[in-house]
């Protein structure tokens, strides 16, 4: 975290010790576990099979992400959430 692309100096004042002391509680880790394997495996089968019958998302999505870090760096993240829903 904070090595690659970004640093640590986009984390605001407190928020990096706040991430750290919820590396503490077991339940937290396990979620960002679960939540990492299932964007490297499941999610990328799901949006494959939706994408190849046509199926996109029909409820207003919002759609988060640092402006400092490696999404932003990395991608035009309003124009690829736009291939997966209304487009609005």
């Amino acid at each position: 975290m904070g090595g690659r692309y970004s640093g640590l100096e986009s984390f605001r004042k407190g928020a990096w010790e706040e991430y750290v002391k919820v590396l503490g509680e077991r339940e937290a880790v396990h979620a960002m576990c679960e939540d990492y394997r299932a964007s490297a495996s499941v999610d990328l089968v799901e949006i494959r099979n939706d994408t190849e019958e046509g199926r996109r998302i029909k409820c207003p999505v919002r759609v988060l992400w640092g402006k400092h870090g490696v999404i932003e760096k990395c991608f035009d993240v309003v124009r690829e959430w736009r291939r997966y829903g209304g487009g609005h």
